[in-house]
């Protein structure tokens, strides 16, 4: 279930994530098993502040796709190895909440720019590589909820 795209405001968010390059077809295979890892540091150096998110930075063609696998905090907090701190950034976000399976995410993102075209409302580009910021906001944890039609995912496009 897909719900009605909208336009929020975010405040500005701290956050720790493990930073990883991948091609589309990896990140099954590749960031959910850095979940457990990033909320193994939060629960010993931080306080988590919210449910864990994949954040997507960069999707330039024919190049890794860079994404962090993180988790938002209460306040900044010093980092190492390979965790790193940051802020997501305040400002408009177009939303949608898909609520099911992870596997059919793709289509909920693709709904979400899909409005964004039809509303014309212009977004950032994530093929130039600046950063910009794509949730995925996992509210559902699978460890709590074992049916993954009741999985819920917010995804959040910084416009």
């Amino acid at each position: 279930m897909l719900t009605e795209p909208k336009i929020i405001s975010r405040d500005a968010q701290h956050y720790v994530a493990i930073p990883l390059a991948v091609q589309q077809q990896e990140i099954a295979q590749k960031a959910p098993p850095l979940v457990p890892e990033i909320l193994k540091w939060v629960a010993e150096h931080a306080e988590q502040n919210g449910p864990v998110f994949f954040n997507y930075t960069a999707m330039q063609p024919g190049r890794p796709m860079q994404m962090e696998v993180g988790v938002p905090v209460a306040k900044p907090v010093k980092t190492g190895g390979n965790v790193i701190a940051g802020t997501l950034p305040a400002g408009r976000y177009a939303t949608v909440t898909w609520i099911g399976p992870y596997d059919q995410l793709y289509s909920a993102h693709d709904a979400l720019h899909q409005w964004l075209g039809k509303q014309n409302i212009p977004k950032q580009s994530l093929a130039d590589g600046s950063g910009t910021t794509l949730l995925e906001i996992y509210e559902t944890d699978p460890e709590e909820v074992a049916d993954p039609k009741d999985w819920v995912t917010d995804i959040a496009f910084k416009l």
